[in-house]
């Protein structure tokens, strides 16, 4: 059973996905990192000089890989979801998990990271803000097509702890 981590960036997806797979010994992929090891270039890069539409191609062909892989939480990009029927591809190979995060949690953890994502490379600080919520806006309609859904952060150990007993 392989177990698929979205929502929005900055919410936590690799973070607690790194926790979780080494609480549960399973796998842990990063989606992204993934894409960047086999474009051989960052994924900003691949942004600038390919657009959006091929890296979002590029996304769906790697996320298709992860079919061969077997106990492995799988943290995705936050526009995965959206693109190519990605998230009824990844409910029918594994179960899904949305990270519910808040604007504000959000914003707070994407202070020190906002250059290296590349939907907000040119946006000012000042304008953050309004992207967060235009995107959460945007995808929350792809996301909440997800099996399960952790909002409560402080308890998302033993919400993950139930999902894999009973999806493991």
């Amino acid at each position: 059973m392989n177990f698929y981590l979205i929502g929005m960036m900055a919410s936590g997806k690799s973070y607690f996905g790194k926790r979780w797979a080494a609480e549960h010994q399973l796998s842990f992929l990063d989606l992204d990192e993934k894409i960047v090891t086999e474009y051989g270039a960052p994924i900003t890069t691949i942004f600038a000089e390919e657009g959006e539409d091929f890296f979002r191609e590029m996304e769906k062909i790697v996320l298709r890989q992860t079919s061969a892989l077997t106990n492995t939480i799988i943290a995705c990009g936050g526009g995965t979801a959206c693109f190519h029927n990605n998230i009824e591809w990844m409910k029918e190979n594994g179960t899904v998990i949305w990270l519910n995060a808040s604007v504000e949690d959000i914003l707070e953890n994407l202070k020190n990271d906002q250059l290296t994502r590349p939907l907000l490379l040119d946006i000012s600080p000042t304008e953050l803000e309004e992207n967060v919520r235009k995107h959460l806006q945007q995808r929350t309609l792809h996301y909440q097509k997800a099996n399960y859904e952790i909002s409560n952060f402080a308890d998302a150990n033993n919400i993950f702890r139930l999902i894999y007993e009973r999806n493991g």
